[in-house]
């Protein structure tokens, strides 16, 4: 399953790239991509467009400097649309700071229990 990994800024960032790294590892068949994985000479733009029109679902890492991210928005506003299921990682950011529709989402927060519960989450929407 694709996964488009959402982020802005460095902190979010690290931490997408950290995801994108260890997910595959405790999800057989999960393909994580983000921006950084777009081939050098690649238009950007319309790369992520694709990626989002081709993700079954999206992972939005949060942190205090993006929460008003236009980009952020941008990204998981596309996911939205396409009716694909979002997760929020949340890194040093507490569900009650969200605003606009990402505050509608059940978040994960940044901990060993809670990110278990994302990977579950995650296998869930998989076996669909």
């Amino acid at each position: 399953m694709k996964v488009f990994i959402c982020w802005s800024g460095e902190r979010s960032r690290k931490v997408a790239e950290l995801l994108q790294q260890w997910l595959p590892t405790v999800l057989d068949g999960l393909e994580p991509t983000y921006s950084p994985d777009i081939p050098k000479g690649k238009l950007w733009f319309d790369s992520i467009i694709l990626e989002l029109s081709r993700s079954r679902a999206g992972l939005v890492c949060l942190t205090p400097e993006n929460l008003e991210s236009g980009w952020m928005h941008f990204e998981a506003g596309a996911l939205f649309h396409e009716a694909k299921t979002i997760f929020t990682f949340l890194f040093q950011v507490q569900a009650g700071e969200l605003r606009g529709p990402l505050s509608e989402i059940q978040s994960t927060t940044a901990t060993r229990e809670d990110t278990k519960k994302l990977i579950a989450a995650m296998a869930e929407v998989m076996a669909k």
